[in-house]
């Protein structure tokens, strides 16, 4: 069983520090750098938090939020409905490929925090990791980027 959750841990640091590598590309390619110290800290929290075990419950709920998620995108994208002051302007609705950018972030990032809220961690490890989950979150929204937010171009 230690072996098992070594063999997760280890794939679960590969997982993230790849993520962070390619979160690094993107943030210098729009001129922006990224604190490594706080992204070692989010695949630590994340790590950490699928290094534990889990009620498999848990993960088909997540898979199942996911797929609302997904049938609420297709329902908010033909609307142009917003939920983030980030995307409330007309231009993010105007255009298809804008709103499936915002709205396709709009599930990402509520899918990460949700899964960073409902872990098996004590209370300040899942604090901790909630907060680094927002601001990794947060940080790649698409209205960040000059490419991605239609209010710039």
């Amino acid at each position: 069983m230690k072996n098992k959750e070594t063999s997760t841990n280890r794939a679960a640091d590969d997982y993230f520090a790849k993520i962070s590598t390619e979160a690094n590309k993107l943030m210098e390619i729009f001129g922006t750098t990224v604190g490594e110290q706080n992204l070692k800290k989010l695949n630590s929290s994340w790590s950490q938090m699928l290094g534990r075990p889990y009620d498999s419950n848990s993960w088909m709920d997540a898979i199942n939020t996911q797929h609302e998620n997904q049938m609420q995108f297709w329902s908010d994208f033909l609307t142009g409905d917003a939920e983030d002051r980030r995307f409330n302007s007309d231009e993010w609705s105007k255009s298809p490929v804008f709103n499936q950018i915002k709205e396709s972030y709009l599930i990402a990032s509520k899918q990460l925090n949700n899964l960073a809220t409902d872990t098996n961690l004590d209370d300040k490890s899942r604090r901790k990791l909630e907060f680094y989950t927002q601001q990794y979150v947060d940080a790649l929204s698409p209205s960040n980027f000059a490419a991605t937010n239609p209010e710039v171009i």
